[in-house]
């Protein structure tokens, strides 16, 4: 098990060209850097905090009491769960087909995964975040990890 470190970087418009001042474009200057064995972006960290929480739809789910559907929720990139030495238990994590094919893609924790798919397979299984007014568009869950860390 090794260290990990977690830093805030706030991509400023002083470049002209935009690709550099992209969180992706930051990861991949870290990534030489002597003694960094891994590097992922995220919005935020159960640790840093920056997630949010939403409510959630799930097909033959009935909530028992308040808050059941509550989840949190934060956009991560592929390497996140390895860098953060969290373990894939189920299905896979982010890669470059999850942003050719446009879809909505989620990885679970374990937690949410017995919870909401208690008797299922939850991998290919979907959800709904419901937006203020009607139901968005259903994200598929592709994988499920451990407790985050």
């Amino acid at each position: 098990s090794g260290n990990v470190l977690l830093l805030t970087a706030v991509c400023a418009d002083k470049d002209d060209d935009p690709a550099n001042n992209t969180p992706l474009h930051l990861q991949q200057q870290l990534r030489p850097v002597p003694g960094v064995s891994a590097g992922s972006v995220s919005g935020g960290t159960p640790v840093s905090g920056g997630a949010w929480n939403s409510g959630i739809k799930v097909e033959g789910f009935v909530s028992k009491k308040r808050g059941d559907a509550m989840v949190y929720l934060t956009e991560i990139t592929g390497d996140y769960f390895s860098t953060m030495q969290t373990p894939v238990l189920l299905g896979r994590t982010f890669d470059n087909r999850d942003q050719l094919n446009g879809g909505k893609v989620a990885i679970i924790g374990q937690t949410s995964a017995k919870r909401f798919f208690p008797n299922a397979n939850p991998i290919g299984q979907q959800f709904y975040m419901p937006s203020r007014k009607e139901d968005g568009p259903p994200y598929e869950v592709m994988g499920v990890v451990t407790a985050s860390k």
